[in-house]
């Protein structure tokens, strides 16, 4: 369902010593959309600081946008790679895409 909707996910998960978690899911969850998921410790300034990061990635987006060939319309998931040119640069994306 992520995977063919057009949402960007971001997760905080709150670490505390007395309740460990395994946050891999949540993780991958972020990833697959594009989004990014913040692991911190119960302090108002990491909270702050996490908040402030979701709030530019999700201020600073371009869209891009392509008609798929009609191989793709079969409601298969379909792997995407973007790439960019300029050193330095860095991209958050998702992995892919199904149409239904």
């Amino acid at each position: 369902m992520l995977e063919s909707g057009s949402v960007q996910l971001f997760a905080v998960g709150v670490e505390d010593a007395l309740y460990p978690k395994n946050w891999n899911l949540l993780e991958d969850l972020t990833k697959l959309t594009g989004g990014e998921f913040f692991r911190t410790r119960v302090s108002q300034a990491r909270l702050q600081s996490d908040f402030h990061k979701i709030f530019l990635d999700l201020s600073n987006q371009y869209v891009l946008a392509f008609s798929p060939s009609p191989e793709a319309m079969s409601g298969h998931f379909r792997e995407i790679e973007i790439r960019v040119l300029k050193a330095g640069m860095k991209t958050k994306h998702r992995t892919g895409y199904a149409l239904r």
